[in-house]
């Protein structure tokens, strides 16, 4: 896949991908964080407290993964300058998570702006918006 650069955004393009929320970032996570709720790491807690399968994802876990994810349709050099989201739900561990992203405005200083909806199956886990400063093929 071709990344794209600014100048090949368009308000409406819509980039889609799929992330798999695996164990082990979970736990490096929890253990990063500093977090150490239960629910994050010992699966056991977890399906008695919230009835998942297994270990839940942090939200903001859930936020990074997005949005590198949404970076990576992009040229190199892309970075994230602002997230305004809110989570909806949790994320269990394995679980297959889809990050949508929908093109709202781009300006010509380099900044694009989207509209992040974050899925597993149905349920919507984060929404809001995302600002990412995106390079353009023309140096000046």
């Amino acid at each position: 896949m071709n990344r794209l650069h600014l100048e090949d955004l368009k308000a409406g393009m819509e980039f889609r991908t799929t992330y798999r929320m695996a164990v082990w970032r979970i736990m490096l996570m929890a253990l990063s964080s500093g977090d150490w709720n239960q629910i994050h790491w010992n699966p056991i807690a977890a399906r008695q407290r919230l009835k998942t399968k297994g270990t839940v994802a942090h939200g903001v876990l859930v936020g990074y993964v997005s949005q590198m994810a949404g970076v990576r349709f992009f040229a190199d050099g892309t970075y994230l300058t602002e997230i305004d989201a809110r989570f909806r739900g949790w994320v269990g561990s394995n679980e297959l998570i889809e990050i949508v992203l929908l093109t709202l405005a781009v300006n010509r200083r380099g900044r694009a702006r989207f509209q992040l909806t974050v899925f597993a199956g149905t349920r919507v886990l984060l929404e809001g918006e995302i600002h990412v400063w995106i390079p353009s093929m023309t140096k000046k």
